[in-house]
């Protein structure tokens, strides 16, 4: 079942060279933008919303490929994603094949475009060098299991529903993430970048890490779990 889902990621990949570059060299843009702005955050908290709002959005789809699927040929317009799981449905594909081929897409998107995030991130912030690489290493961790975490969520929207519904409920979610952001830093002055660096000091490097990716592992089988009913109870007619 494992290898037919690796395949089944395999061939789908296959024509989407020019999304991963796309995906990689723009999260590696926005992460050096983050880390930049973070630079500043003492002189202006406004830059330090505008940071974790970077972090928080681009973290939270980093399972995802930007392929021609989302960009230049939109989703919603012609409900390109049911048209395609429709065919997949028809195939003799177990539904949960098709589940796990997205939980390993996730698994190994995520994975590279954290590193490309976080390089950058770490290469444009004075803030990150002030943290010790094993701090670092479990900043990094907290926020790719967040990304998986939230990932897994997109999955099942993009699956479960149609694409116009899927575009609003994506918005929805981003503005929800926007306005934690913005009502943290309005009603405690606290960044999140910085409270989630801080909270890796002392033994917190430790906890914490293994608490998300825990989290993200149950979210993965969850996810699983729910795409199979999902799929099994869609009418693609």
């Amino acid at each position: 079942m494992l290898q037919d889902a690796l395949f089944l990621v395999k061939s789908q990949w296959r024509y989407a060279r020019a999304g991963f570059v796309f995906t990689l060299v723009f999260y590696a843009v926005y992460g050096g933008i983050a880390g930049m702005l973070l630079n500043r955050a003492q002189e202006e908290s406004t830059l330090t919303v505008m940071s974790d709002i970077i972090l928080v959005t681009f973290m939270s789809a980093v399972g995802f490929i930007y392929s021609k699927g989302y960009l230049n040929n939109p989703y919603w317009r012609n409900d390109s994603f049911t048209k395609t799981l429709a065919v997949l449905r028809s195939l003799p594909i177990p539904v949960e094949t098709l589940a796990w081929s997205r939980s390993i897409q996730i698994l190994l998107i995520s994975p590279i475009s954290t590193i490309a995030f976080f390089g950058a991130f770490y290469a444009a912030s004075d803030w990150a060098k002030t943290l010790d690489a094993t701090a670092f290493i479990a900043f990094v961790l907290v926020w790719f299991a967040f990304g998986n975490v939230c990932s897994g969520w997109f999955v099942l929207a993009e699956w479960g529903t149609s694409g116009k519904r899927y575009l609003w409920l994506s918005i929805a979610a981003i503005t929800f993430l926007i306005a934690a952001v913005v009502a943290l830093a309005l009603t405690t002055g606290q960044s999140i970048a910085f409270a989630v660096g801080g909270a890796m000091e002392g033994s917190g490097r430790k906890v914490w890490p293994l608490l998300a990716l825990a989290a993200a592992a149950l979210a993965h089988r969850w996810m699983r779990q729910r795409l199979k009913r999902s799929l099994l109870g869609r009418d693609f007619a």
